[in-house]
């Protein structure tokens, strides 16, 4: 997860220096996710160095798994807190 906060620095402040205290509130959140891949498949990989520095630069979530399979119903509950009913053990299917 990336955390980006769009309010301008401070006065004599470098963009790049991180804080242990998170700000009160956020202006944008951006999760990236790298589905299909171990942790250790990207992180620390030398084929992953953009990926690398943005985990480095704006934060990295360590402690979230996934809750099903497929995709769809992390995804959900990744952005709102439950899967909401979403198919958990079967691929959505379109209909025709």
């Amino acid at each position: 997860m990336m955390i980006h906060t769009s309010s301008p620095p401070v006065q004599g402040s470098s963009a790049n220096v991180t804080s242990a205290t998170p700000p009160a509130t956020y202006d944008d959140v951006v999760w990236i996710l790298m589905e299909n891949h171990s942790y250790s498949q990207i992180i620390g990989s030398p084929n992953a160095p953009y990926i690398n520095q943005v985990a480095s630069e704006c934060g990295l979530a360590t402690n979230y798994f996934a809750i099903s399979h497929p995709s769809l119903p992390n995804h959900i509950a990744l952005t709102s807190g439950s899967t909401r009913g979403s198919p958990t053990t079967t691929r959505l299917r379109p209909t025709r």
